[in-house]
């Protein structure tokens, strides 16, 4: 029992009014240092892991009703009238919620990862290509022939291209470059009548992966799709095949009605002949103009190609 400040009336010890006059019996500075001590009793140690016993709740930046994860707001304490505050959060602008940055790094991990296979296979890839072109160059037997005044002759081919004693001449690199406007290095040889404007061309070449992949049929085919694909007036003939000094080539022509004001209108026709050896592709080019010179490539091939045997 405790005695009334005001009128020392016996009242109980948990009592704050006087039962007798009402008066407050607590003094300010005591109310005031009540409320701090029993907030400060009250507030829990917060773990991210479990939830404290008092009655708190979760922050969860997923949306959802799981536990744990999250971050722990403890409720607002009674204040001295007896109600209870509410405790509104809001994430601030510079606050990322939480958990985000583990996704972040997670997806990063996966980014880096994929690039990192990706690059093993990419130059595994190309080393396996590499070996592969080895071994098919290791295993052709097409060979650089030679030149000389009276044409070309190559032994890997069993083929001699005589023009001696007609109007066929061997082109110069100067002429190649300057005439022709291609690149001397493109090709093993190109014999030119300046009489008649036929042409044989022969280049020895190493394909690229995507044409050797392709059948030879295809790539004939491709190649005169790529020689004509910015001119008119053009007709591309189906692949065939044609014997040539005991080889077997596989041959496309295009046909071209050709409009030019300076040399007048003219009818050309042009004999692409391939053959494949591992990664080793020839090509002889054979330009005609049959209206002019009543001869076609089939003709040029009879009188000026030879079996060397």
């Amino acid at each position: 029992m405790k005695t009334c400040k005001n009128c020392g009336a016996s009242i109980n010890d948990d009592s704050r009014f006087c039962t007798q006059c009402g008066a407050d019996t607590f003094e300010s500075g005591a109310v005031e240092e009540t409320v701090v001590n029993v907030e400060a009793s009250a507030q829990p140690e917060t773990d991210n892991t479990e939830i404290p016993a008092q009655g708190g709740e979760y922050y969860n930046p997923e949306g959802d009703n799981t536990v744990g994860g999250g971050e722990y707001y403890q409720p607002a304490t009674a204040d001295a009238s007896g109600s209870a505050s509410s405790y509104t959060y809001t994430v601030p602008a510079d606050q990322e919620p939480v958990g985000k940055g583990k996704k972040k790094g997670r997806v990063w991990a996966i980014v880096l990862a994929v690039i990192i296979v990706l690059g093993f296979i990419g130059r595994f890839g190309l080393k396996i290509a590499d070996i592969v072109f080895d071994v098919l160059d290791n295993k052709t037997s097409i060979s650089d022939g030679s030149v000389s005044l009276s044409g070309y002759t190559n032994d890997s081919l069993n083929l001699n291209i005589d023009v001696s004693g007609s109007n066929f001449k061997i082109a110069s690199e100067d002429e190649l470059s300057s005439y022709f406007n291609v690149n001397p290095d493109d090709y093993e040889t190109v014999i030119y009548n300046y009489s008649t404007g036929e042409i044989l061309a022969v280049c020895i070449f190493k394909g690229s992966a995507t044409e050797i992949a392709q059948s030879v049929e295809a790539f004939a085919r491709a190649e005169a799709e790529y020689y004509y694909e910015n001119e008119t007036n053009y007709k591309i003939s189906d692949v065939y095949e044609r014997e040539i000094a005991g080889k077997t080539y596989t041959c496309v022509d295009i046909s071209q009605a050709v409009e030019d004001e300076e040399y007048g209108d003219y009818y050309t026709e042009e004999t692409l002949c391939i053959i494949k050896d591992g990664s080793t592709f020839v090509e002889i080019q054979i330009v005609t103009y049959p209206e002019e010179t009543g001869r076609n490539a089939q003709n040029i091939i009879d009188q000026y190609f030879k079996a060397i045997k």
